[in-house]
């Protein structure tokens, strides 16, 4: 592992083997052999950090929205938390206008 972390430093990649460590499914073997998924959407595999985000959520949040219990207070809190993070990250992949850029 020592040599995949001075090759991430030097270029700043991930190596391959470092990111399929981050999804579980990809830790199959076929006859002897790694498995490689080319799933559409809706079959993507899953990065064990999601499963374990979605583990807490269900196991010690998991609410209907918009009520006045705690967990239900919790889970409009992630929502809104959910939502302005997508919102960062989309407004970051936009090109921004030559105007706008001064």
């Amino acid at each position: 592992m020592e040599i995949m972390k001075e090759a991430k430093d030097l270029t700043g990649i991930a190596s391959v083997e470092e990111i399929r460590a981050h999804f579980p499914a990809l830790e199959r073997r076929h006859n002897g052999y790694p498995v490689a998924y080319f799933d559409g959407p809706g079959g993507t595999q899953v990065p064990r950090t999601v499963v374990e985000a979605m583990a807490n959520y269900l196991y010690h949040h998991n609410a209907n929205a918009h009520w006045a219990y705690p967990t239900s207070v919790e889970t409009d809190a992630l929502i809104e938390q959910a939502r302005a993070t997508l919102a960062d990250f989309s407004m970051r992949l936009q090109p921004r206008s030559p105007s706008a850029q001064t």
